[in-house]
């Protein structure tokens, strides 16, 4: 039995009303899901903009308008986007490469209809890497540098084990540039990731248990035993707060 994927990878952003209008003349009725194509660098992920909604409003206005439709049985599929590390247009570091892909990742998960995220682009297409923005979206370096890891195929990996079978609970309530989600991961365990997009934030954590926490890069940076809180310094990398 064919999976049909409807669209081709539009843009939410630049073609939100073509999006709409299709599937007013029946798109979802023909479609197991839909496939977008949400490049905004060298914006971030929440980064709003007078002409520029964050990623996740533009998803999300994309499953409002489904829900007209269906029941939420037609899923999105997010099927290609990305960030070039150069300095050119477009272009950022590699750690905020690492950062707004995992931020993206996280955010995502909390849209029930987001079924899959795929990132533009796993290595670097060819080495021209100071004239071609196209040559610098990957996370490993191409294979004439025998395919070194950038530090997000790092921060992907360690996101990846954590979330593999893990559940979205909710966004947590915070300040507007402080980011704060609760999922259950796949043995019980409390999982909480949070992030700011200021410079730095401080942030208290009322988690019961023993509390281990990890860096974006997954270095265990801290211990608390018993029934406390914690107060953490939050930055652009996210953490991840797990509860024995």
């Amino acid at each position: 039995e064919a999976f049909v994927i409807g669209l081709g990878g539009d843009n939410p952003w630049k073609h939100k009303q073509e999006i709409f209008e299709m599937m007013e003349l029946g798109l979802l009725d023909y479609s197991d899901a839909i496939s977008m194509h949400p490049y905004r660098q060298p914006a971030a992920p929440e980064d709003v903009r007078p002409d520029r909604m964050s990623m996740y409003d533009e998803i999300k206005a994309i499953s409002d308008k489904m829900d007209e439709y269906d029941s939420g049985e037609t899923k999105i599929w997010l099927t290609e986007f990305g960030w070039p590390t150069w300095s050119g247009r477009g272009g950022i570091s590699e750690k905020d490469q690492a950062r707004f892909i995992a931020r993206s990742i996280i955010i995502m998960r909390a849209l029930p209809r987001v079924e899959n995220v795929v990132f533009y682009d796993l290595k670097d297409d060819a080495d021209n890497y100071w004239d071609n923005q196209e040559h610098n979206f990957g996370m490993l370096m191409h294979e004439n540098y025998n395919y070194a890891p950038k530090p997000a195929a790092v921060a992907y990996a360690v996101l990846s084990d954590l979330l593999t079978g893990a559940t979205f609970v909710e966004r947590e309530e915070s300040a507007p540039d402080v980011y704060r989600f609760w999922f259950t991961d796949k043995d019980g365990r409390d999982l909480i990731i949070a992030w700011t997009t200021k410079d730095t934030a401080q942030e208290t954590f009322d988690v019961p248990g023993k509390l281990t926490v990890m860096n974006m890069m997954g270095q265990v940076t801290q211990d608390v035993i018993g029934d406390s809180s914690v107060t953490l310094t939050l930055t652009g990398d996210p953490i991840y707060i797990l509860s024995e």
